[in-house]
């Protein structure tokens, strides 16, 4: 009773979703253009801080952590930025 097999279902299909995201290059793609309008390491980092804010207020937490962190990867081997310091 304790486990929602609604929840997980629609968890395992957004992870689904951002994999085929990734598979077409578009999480890629955001990444690239985020550090292409930003000048500053700091500007990316608030860029990322403010999508997140915005994205858990519209979606749940969850949503909004497993919608950015394959960004933040792809951004962070761009740009040779620590991942855990952007993550954490």
């Amino acid at each position: 009773s304790d486990i929602d097999a609604n929840t997980i279902t629609s968890l395992a299909a957004l992870i689904l979703l951002i994999t085929i995201y990734q598979a077409l290059n578009i999480l890629k793609f955001i990444a690239n253009y985020i550090v292409a309008k930003c000048s500053t390491i700091r500007s990316v980092i608030l860029v990322l801080l403010l999508c997140s804010f915005f994205g858990s207020m519209f979606f749940t937490n969850d949503v909004a952590i497993l919608t950015l962190v394959p960004i933040v990867f792809s951004i962070a081997q761009k740009i040779n930025l620590p991942k855990i310091l952007t993550i954490s």
